[in-house]
């Protein structure tokens, strides 16, 4: 496996330029007035897109932190640039999505509207059965749950001890 961390747009430019198919993922906080509401971080009205993760290829995938509090930060002004020339609106691209919604919520948010082709595993998870009688719901089709179940491979986590470690992109606390 080679997950790793990316702050460099070289870096990032290199890993992405020429790839066909990219999935990609992002990690949202929420705004300083919303922080103490614990579905704010779900709402692109009251948070930010503190990371992004990105996949080309299987069991390969890059991290790009963009607002955490603690560790290097990417520049977002070079990196969201970058990614919405690269992935998000090259006609080139076929995108990968868990939860089309919320991902295109968060890009409207910053002026960038999704290019087709686009596919979202969370619709696809529930034309799965999750037995020999049911299909998938959507509270059986989160991302965390499926990445464990059908790829054994448990998602990392944020958060230390329930504390905030990202800041809004611009900086702003």
């Amino acid at each position: 496996m080679n997950y790793r961390r990316v702050t460099d747009p070289a870096e990032i430019r290199a890993y992405l330029e020429g790839k066909r198919e990219v999935a990609f993922d992002f990690e949202t906080a929420p705004l300083a007035p919303w922080r103490a509401d614990s579905r704010a971080a779900l709402d692109s009205h009251r948070a930010d897109i503190v990371g992004v993760s990105l996949s080309v290829e299987e069991r390969t995938a890059i991290y790009i932190p963009l607002a955490h509090r603690d560790g290097q930060n990417a520049d977002p002004l070079r990196v969201i640039p970058l990614l919405r020339d690269l992935v998000w609106e090259n006609p080139e691209v076929v995108r990968i999505v868990h939860n089309l919604c919320f991902e295109s919520a968060f890009l409207y948010a910053h002026g960038i509207v999704l290019r087709e082709p686009v596919y979202d595993t969370l619709c696809a998870s529930q034309m799965t059965t999750n037995g020999p009688w049911s299909f998938r719901t959507l509270a059986d089709s989160g991302l965390k749950a499926l990445a464990a179940e059908l790829c054994g491979e448990p998602l990392p986590t944020f958060s230390r001890s329930g504390k905030n470690v990202c800041a809004k992109i611009s900086g702003n606390q």
